[in-house]
């Protein structure tokens, strides 16, 4: 019976693994981690995990698999968290790209006579991707992407078929739960995983006061398409060393998703943010006000006058 790596401290095994490739003469090689990690009997796609951290533990950057990462941001954001994942990506893969689309504004991401701005950002995305695709044609490219970010990656992969990723990877994500990942033909082809922070209204409120947006990002998909992954926080919770580590690595660079235990311990979310969504306000809101202005303004009653 083949042994879980979920029942084994994996530094600690990359650890030991990398001691017995120091011990050894010459730079450490695939053929040498493969054989090492062999010997102790796990599953094929959970050796495939181990041998990245213990490639990216080893002195030599040219085992690093050919996978680059591309890292979307979210509004009103220098995208700080790009820094951290940038540093504890990096050595899994080829390349960390972290793009910037420039400061979006509440008033652009909100008001829905902007959409003309949304595509702004969305373009500017969609080029790089296909630029980075085309001058890496052999490589494995994947997207992590946050708030903002989530929508705009989801309207690259529908308005460009032929941009393709391997593995997608969504946090305090805002697109709309009805999105049809079933019939996209560009799906990403190596998973997609949906971090859901329990703390994080931002998506509801996005839902709620204005057009476009979902709440994916705090209720999940609901989908056998994408694996939600509720945790333990906001909606910027996630960028954390321990997080990236424990749940982003694993799923990026060996396509195993850690189940975390916020899964089986959630709440339901609290009622009032269900009837909020049930009213709309965006849609309520005005019609009331338009219902007042037509009956208690003296200019309305001369209109109904003349009818």
């Amino acid at each position: 019976m083949k042994m879980a790596l979920s029942d084994f401290d994996l530094e600690q095994l990359a650890d030991q693994i990398v001691a017995k490739l120091n011990q050894s003469n010459g730079v450490p090689t695939i053929a040498a981690i493969t054989m090492h990690i062999g010997e102790l009997g796990f599953p094929a796609e959970e050796e495939e995990i181990l041998g990245r951290m213990v490639i990216a533990k080893t002195a030599n950057p040219t085992l690093r698999p050919n996978h680059i990462v591309m890292l979307v941001h979210g509004i009103r954001t220098n995208a700080e968290w790009q820094g951290i994942a940038v540093k504890e990506l990096s050595p899994y893969c080829k390349r960390v790209v972290p793009i910037r689309y420039g400061f979006f504004d509440l008033i652009s991401f909100w008001f829905p006579m902007t959409f003309l701005f949304r595509w702004v950002p969305v373009g500017k995305v969609s080029d790089e991707l296909r630029a980075l695709i085309a001058n890496n044609p052999t490589a494995h490219v994947s997207v992590v992407a946050h708030s903002f970010g989530t929508y705009i990656i989801s309207k690259v992969l529908k308005k460009h078929f032929d941009i393709r990723l391997f593995r997608l990877l969504l946090c305090g994500a805002i697109i709309p739960t009805n999105f049809d990942w079933l019939r996209l033909p560009n799906k990403p082809r190596g998973g997609l995983l949906n971090d859901i922070g329990l703390s994080d209204r931002l998506p509801v409120m996005a839902e709620i006061s204005t057009w476009g947006y979902g709440p994916s990002g705090t209720y999940g998909f609901g989908t056998g398409e994408i694996h939600d992954n509720f945790h333990e926080c906001g909606h910027s919770g996630f960028f954390t060393t321990e997080h990236l580590k424990s749940y982003w690595i694993p799923f990026l660079f060996g396509g195993k998703i850690v189940v975390s235990p916020a899964n089986e311990t959630r709440k339901q979310p609290a009622y009032g943010w269900e009837i909020l969504r049930l009213i709309r306000p965006k849609y309520t809101f005005p019609a009331i006000a338009g219902g007042i202005w037509y009956f208690a303004s003296p200019i309305s009653g001369f209109l109904r006058s003349l009818f």
